[in-house]
């Protein structure tokens, strides 16, 4: 029982750890697109979103990290890792795939744009498996 539970672990880890990288791409990757003028604001209300959303992330991983070195993921610390940690993460990262609808760019950036809105969406879905396979640990 303990092995499979900590498989299972391993697993999430591995995921989130695949998952930080493609978060970091995205964050280079916004960096690069120059919306319009008109557009700033909502450019950087999604660049602080971004960044927000990417702390709460990495702070998941590192803890679940640490819970896993320990042994003692216990119902107290996944209800703390997921209701403090995760979801906040995931509801950022939600909030960012409906901001960046609201940037303008110029045409040579509009395919760019695009491609991160994909990126964007890609780390959603794979929160929401995450999310699922956290649920299942016993």
């Amino acid at each position: 029982m303990e092995q499979r539970r900590n498989s299972e672990i391993v697993s999430v880890l591995f995921k989130m750890q695949n998952l930080q990288k493609a978060i970091l791409n995205s964050i280079k990757h916004l960096k690069g697109i120059k919306p319009q003028k008109e557009s700033m604001e909502n450019y950087n209300s999604c660049f602080n979103t971004l960044q927000e959303a990417s702390f709460y992330f990495f702070q998941a991983t590192g803890f679940l990290k640490s819970q896993y070195i320990d042994g003692c993921l216990s119902y107290t610390s996944k209800n703390f890792f997921l209701n403090k940690l995760f979801l906040p993460s995931f509801k950022y990262f939600q909030l960012l795939q409906n901001s960046l609808n609201l940037i303008q760019v110029d045409d040579i950036y509009q395919e760019s744009l695009i491609l991160l809105k994909n990126k964007i969406e890609f780390i959603n879905n794979t929160l929401s498996e995450l999310l699922s396979d956290i649920n299942s640990f016993n």
